[in-house]
């Protein structure tokens, strides 16, 4: 029986040492692979995107039909490795050929937009005057502006969008796209992160006089919206119900209307004094004279 143990122990171990073989084989066949695989600028990728919306739409152009298309823009994901030049200092996208096996967790996502933007026909001499449009994404705002403006270019349109993923203040997109090709002084609008809504909890403020529950709402950076009365048993000047809930979270700086209890009036009517009669008055207050 030890002999037999041992062969088995002897054959596993031949396969795993041919295992180990392969999978180094393999490795260096990945590595030859990324070596040869051709490198792209990030230029030249998002140019080639935009030569194909443009084929496109001379494609679109030249079919006579009663209604026009414009193909306006499209979304692309690429699926590569990205790699740094230091000869460069720039960084280069490589995409796999057809017949490559790689893991997907060797590969990076790079998600982006193309859009086109229909202009004048210009010559092809006109176009040496145009100027290359900076990389604005991930600048903040005032980077941004100063790019835009050392390259002889406008600050166009500013727009806002929430975003929590990113710096508030931060590019998020621009129009036109980078590395594309605008005539000077011409606008470049953007997009810039707006920050994140700050929340604060809606403190209960049932039974607690007006001037202290406005004290309250100002400690949690909100605002005393519209007051009203009404008759309660609860004591005059204290809020008996609010607009909106306690323990709820709003945006800081909303207002809160709210409901006080009106002062209450004491019924004068079973104090009235007895009526007398004008005659009988009149009678009592004269004097006889003998």
């Amino acid at each position: 029986m030890a002999e037999d143990y041992r062969k088995k122990y002897e054959q596993l171990h031949r396969d795993f040492t041919a295992k180990e073989a392969e999978i180094s084989e393999l490795k260096t066949q990945i590595k030859r692979l990324q070596l040869e695989r051709p490198k792209i600028p990030p230029d030249r990728l998002v140019s080639s995107f935009g030569d194909a919306l443009e084929k496109m739409q001379v494609a679109l152009s030249e079919k006579r039909t009663r209604v026009k298309y414009l193909v306006s823009d499209m979304e692309v994901e690429l699926k590569a490795n990205v790699a740094f030049n230091e000869d460069k200092n720039e960084i280069a996208y490589q995409l796999p050929k057809l017949d490559d096996t790689l893991p997907p967790e060797n590969l990076s996502t790079i998600r982006f937009r193309v859009k086109m933007l229909p202009g004048e026909e210009v010559s092809g001499e006109e176009v040496f005057g145009y100027d290359e449009v900076p990389n604005l994404i991930g600048l903040t705002l005032d980077a941004a502006k100063h790019q835009i403006t050392s390259r002889n270019f406008t600050v166009g349109e500013i727009s806002y969008r929430r975003n929590d993923q990113v710096e508030p203040g931060t590019v998020l997109s621009q129009i036109p796209s980078p590395f594309s090709l605008a005539p000077p002084e011409s606008p470049v609008d953007i997009t810039v992160s707006e920050p994140a809504l700050k929340l604060t909890k809606v403190p209960n403020l049932i039974g607690v006089p007006l001037d202290d529950a406005e004290k309250l709402l100002k400690s949690v950076n909100l605002e005393k919206g519209r007051v009203t009365e009404e008759k309660s048993e609860s004591p005059p000047g204290t809020v008996i119900s609010q607009s909106i809930e306690a323990g709820k979270e709003i945006e800081a700086g909303s207002a809160i209307d709210l409901v006080i209890s009106a002062k209450r009036r004491r019924n004068i009517s079973r104090y009235k004094k007895h009526q007398i009669h004008p005659e009988r008055r009149i009678s009592r207050d004269l004097k006889v004279v003998k």
